[in-house]
């Protein structure tokens, strides 16, 4: 996820890699990579400012878009650094602002705020596809880990609603016809979405932050489950699963992580719903983190979710499928900001 303040200082993006080992910030000074087991700063790159950056698994290969010179803001160039080479090796240039970035082994994925555009990657990069999508300043777009074919992102519908379109890149390539499928996941805007590992299931989040749902990917894409966040509104800031697709943790403004169990969704407390004749299922457990700023959230092992905050603070918890969640480390990743390599 992004923010873009004016201050010096501030984080303006965090990203997990693909498989969670890492995560990436974007700081006013360039870029700073730390490694999540066991935690510790395991790169700096001297770029100046950056908006956005994302990592390729635990490869030399990193993603960046480099804030304007002027307003400091998102600029329209995506740069490719080799961190082994220790040279930049591609710049991509737009006619917008760039919001975000995703890479799988065989494709980039560039995000504008109405366009999502498909490259080769990383030998030959040429734009295989470009997509209009709906107003997408979040830069909300997944790409699936296990073979990078499965694309989902805002579908750019004429009427109001949180619509997912799911796009299969297999044969884009080779100007082969692709079969785009559509589904309304929310009745309220989109403001958070992941996959699965193996692409298999779709986790969303509408901006009203109340309810997480589970879609399938494949088929009609049906919705498998749903879990209760809360009964105010909340602005989601990450969805993510765990390895095995058991688990699901998701961070919010109200300085929460929840923990769902999918697998076996009877694990999750049931809460009341006002107005609602049925129960429906709440969340495993949760942990505090710092409530005014915006946190990513991810799994690090079969037991322990992990959370990086905006405001410089790493936790890591363990909990248990009887719903106990406790605190195993807390760290300050900006403190000390001096650069080291891998």
């Amino acid at each position: 996820m992004n923010r873009y303040p004016r201050t010096t200082t501030d984080v303006l993006s965090l990203r997990f890699n693909q498989d969670s080992s890492c995560f990436i910030c974007a700081t006013s000074d360039g870029i700073r990579i730390f490694n999540v087991e066991p935690f510790a700063q395991k790169s700096f790159l001297d770029v100046g400012r950056v908006t956005y950056a994302e990592m390729l698994y635990r490869t030399n290969l990193i993603a960046y878009v480099p804030a304007d010179h002027v307003t400091g803001l998102p600029s329209n160039v995506v740069n490719v650094y080799d961190d082994e080479r220790k040279t930049h090796v591609l710049e991509l240039c737009f006619s917008l602002s760039v919001v975000s970035i995703r890479m799988s082994r065989t494709r980039l994925i560039v995000v504008l705020v109405s366009k999502v555009h498909i490259f080769s990657f990383p030998n030959q990069c040429r734009l295989l596809h470009t997509i209009e999508t709906r107003d997408n300043p979040r830069g909300l777009c997944e790409l699936s880990n296990n073979d990078g074919s499965l694309l989902v992102f805002p579908f750019n519908a004429k009427v109001k609603g949180g619509f997912v379109q799911f796009l299969n890149m297999n044969g884009i390539e080779n100007d082969m016809s692709y079969n785009p499928r559509i589904i309304q996941a929310h009745t309220s805007e989109l403001a958070a979405i992941a996959l699965n590992p193996m692409g298999t299931l779709l986790a969303t989040a509408s901006k009203r932050g109340t309810l997480i749902r589970v879609f399938s990917t494949t088929g009609l894409c049906e919705k498998l489950y749903e879990f209760r966040r809360g009964s105010d509104t909340a602005d989601i800031h990450s969805i993510a699963f765990s390895f095995d697709s058991s688990f699901l943790c998701v961070s919010s403004d109200k300085g929460t992580v929840h923990l769902y169990g999918i697998r076996d969704p009877k694990l999750n407390r049931m809460v009341s719903i006002q107005h609602a004749l049925n129960e429906a299922f709440g969340d495993l457990c949760s942990f505090k983190v710092a409530i005014e700023w915006p946190c990513i959230c991810a799994f690090s092992g079969p037991s322990h979710v992990v959370a990086a905050s905006f405001d410089g603070t790493f936790h890591k918890h363990i909990f248990t499928t009887d719903g106990k969640c406790n605190r195993e480390e807390f760290e300050l990743y900006l403190d000390g900001m001096d650069g080291c390599d891998f």
